[in-house]
């Protein structure tokens, strides 16, 4: 007859085998996202009459706490939560961009805007640079959007403008699609005040 203290070891044994087994099963799936400006964006009758100077958007900065795949929201005053499992599908800093010229061209006209970096002979009479100093949801209920532009007469050397703005908008639902649907509309705001310069200054 076995001693007690080998069917003890025994019992201990399976008990950690069953242990590792478990925490060795498949984790959550990470999801991935995308901002995206609005369907069926309007094209307006002006952009075919009226020719736009070629604006270069771009380049786009990041403050380094938003340079990251994961979604990023704000939980208190000091605190901030990572999402590991809903992270950004390509780079953030590159996803901003395209949306700023997909707005932006659907406003002043298809081929005025090109996106950061430009290749070759190309070379835009203007040039947008964007500082974001935050993009990020406050406890699930809204995206906030700080940021501050400088628009460049590149031909000039010259600072035509240089503006800091605030955007909040709403989130609409409890999962992280409804915070990147709210980072997509604050965007689309955010390229009307873009479009309103442009129209100003050129």
């Amino acid at each position: 007859m076995k001693p007690l203290w080998k069917y003890a070891v025994a019992l201990l044994t399976i008990a950690s085998i069953l242990h590792l087994t478990g925490c060795a099963s498949p984790s959550q799936p990470t999801r991935f996202y995308r901002l995206n400006a609005a369907v069926d964006l309007p094209a307006t009758a002006e952009t075919a009459q009226v020719r736009l100077p070629e604006v270069g958007l771009g380049p786009v900065h990041l403050s380094s706490y938003l340079d990251r795949p994961q979604i990023v929201n704000r939980t208190g005053y000091y605190r901030l939560q990572l999402n590991e499992f809903d992270q950004w599908a390509g780079t953030l800093q590159e996803n901003i961009i395209q949306v700023l010229v997909d707005y932006l061209s659907a406003s002043l006209g298809e081929n005025r805007v090109v996106a950061y970096p430009w290749h070759g002979s190309l070379k835009p009479d203007y040039d947008i640079t964007i500082y974001f100093s935050r993009f990020d949801a406050v406890d699930g209920l809204q995206v906030i959007l700080q940021a501050r532009w400088m628009l460049l007469d590149r031909a000039k050397g010259k600072v035509l403008d240089t503006r800091q703005v605030t955007i909040s908008e709403p989130i609409e639902g409890a999962e992280s699609e409804a915070i990147v649907a709210a980072g997509s509309r604050a965007l689309e705001k955010l390229s009307r005040q873009l479009e309103a310069l442009l129209r100003k200054q050129l």
